[in-house]
C-alpha cells in the first residue's frame, strides 16, 4: 500500500529531524512521530485485517484522529512559519515550513483515505 510506505518515510524523516535539533524540538517532533505511528497502525490494521477482538471502527477511528491531528498541527505550524507574528521570535527555516505543509497535506490525504478503508473494513 503506497500510503503505508509514504507514512514510514515521513516518520523516518521526522525521527531524523528530531535527533538533530534541541530537546524542545525533539519533543515536538516526537509527538508528530507518535501521531504518524498511530496513523500507520490504524492503516495497517484496517488494510491487512484487524486482530481478533478488535472492533471494526477502532482502526478507522485511529486513522481519523491522527489525520485530524496532523492536519491541524500542520496548518498551525505553516501559519506560524509564514505569517509574521509575535509567537515566533526568530526566522523560521524553510524546512520547517515545508514539514508543516507536508503534515497538513498528509493529514488531508489520510482523511480522504478513510472511506476506502471503511469499505475494506466492512467486508471483514
Amino acid at each position: 500500500m503506497p500510503v503505508l510506505t509514504t507514512g514510514v518515510l515521513v516518520c523516518a524523516l521526522l525521527i531524523r529531524t528530531a535527533c538533530a535539533g534541541s530537546a524542545a524540538e525533539a519533543a515536538s517532533w516526537g509527538v508528530d512521530v507518535f501521531i504518524g505511528l498511530v496513523a500507520l497502525g490504524g492503516l495497517w490494521s484496517a488494510s491487512s485485517g484487524r486482530p481478533g477482538g478488535l472492533r471494526r471502527a477502532v482502526p478507522l477511528l485511529l486513522v481519523w484522529t491522527a489525520s485530524g491531528a496532523w492536519a491541524a498541527w500542520g496548518v498551525y505550524h505553516l501559519i506560524l512559519g509564514t505569517v509574521p507574528n509575535d509567537l515566533v521570535s526568530r526566522h523560521v527555516a524553510a524546512v520547517d515550513v515545508a514539514l508543516g505543509a507536508g503534515k497538513a497535506i498528509g493529514g488531508a490525504v489520510l482523511l480522504l483515505a478513510i472511506p476506502a478503508l471503511a469499505r475494506g473494513v466492512s467486508r471483514r
